[in-house]
Formats: structure tokens, C-alpha cells, sequence
């Protein structure tokens, strides 16, 4: 938690609150920083926030933001792949049509 709230990157920063909070029972905070985050980015970082909703089990919210990170074309969705906080993704459809969808399928 110390090197999230360290991060200089505010989009960065609330990402990573929301999952630590979310890690340690925290959901008050843990909504609260999503909502910020949400809030004050989500023209320029829909992967930051599909991956929070993703980390919290919440899939048809991680998925709509994934959307909107195509709809950015930001190039941090070519790390949708590997990335551990959409590990909670990994078993539904929707995911690996979303890495066809990216053209991240091999």
C-alpha cells in the first residue's frame, strides 16, 4: 500500500489502491478510489480501470471498460494478456474474445 500511494501517476496510484483495499476487506476505500479513478479518468484509462473491476470479480464491468480501452486504442491493452489482475478473467469467453478482438491471439 505504501508504494501505490508513492506513485506519481495518479491513475496508477488510485488503481492500485482500489485492489489493495479490495485485497484487505476494505471495500468502502476500495470503491471509493475506483470511483475516483473512474471519475477523473475514463476518458484516457480504461485498461486501469478494467483491470480494478477485473481484480474485484466484477467481469461485465472489467469487460465494458475493456471496450472503452479499444475504443482508446491505448497501447496497454496489448498487456491484457499477461497481466495478473485479469487472472479472474481468464475462464470466461468474453476473454478470449476480447485478445481476438485486440488481435493479441497467436
Amino acid at each position: 500500500m505504501e508504494a501505490a500511494k508513492k506513485d506519481s501517476y495518479e491513475p496508477a496510484k488510485l488503481q492500485a489502491l482500489s485492489c489493495v483495499y479490495w485485497s484487505m476487506d476494505r471495500r468502502t476505500d476500495s470503491d471509493a478510489t475506483l470511483a475516483a479513478l473512474e471519475h477523473g479518468f475514463a476518458t484516457r484509462n480504461a485498461y486501469e480501470i478494467a483491470s480494478a473491476h477485473a481484480y474485484r470479480g466484477e467481469a461485465d464491468a472489467a469487460f465494458a471498460w475493456l471496450d472503452r480501452g479499444y475504443e482508446q486504442l491505448r497501447a496497454s491493452l496489448e498487456f491484457v494478456k499477461y497481466d495478473p489482475l485479469f487472472r479472474n478473467l481468464h475462464g470466461d469467453p468474453r476473454f478470449d474474445a476480447s485478445l481476438q478482438k485486440a488481435n493479441l491471439v497467436e
